[in-house]
C-alpha cells in the first residue's frame, strides 16, 4: 500500500525566520514563480 504524502501545514504563529527559510529552500529548488515573475507583473493581481 502506498503511503500518502504528508505536507507540513503552516502553524498559527509561525516565526518570521521559519517562513524566510522555507522561501529560501523553494528558491534553491527552482521556484518557477521566480522565473515567471521576470515576465509577469504580479502586483497587478494584488487587491487595492
Amino acid at each position: 500500500m502506498k503511503k500518502a504524502h504528508q505536507y507540513r501545514q503552516q502553524q498559527e504563529g509561525a516565526g518570521v525566520f521559519e517562513i524566510s527559510d522555507t522561501l529560501k529552500t523553494f528558491s534553491k529548488l527552482g521556484n518557477s514563480l521566480e522565473a515567471i515573475s521576470q515576465y509577469v507583473d504580479f502586483e497587478l493581481f494584488r487587491p487595492s
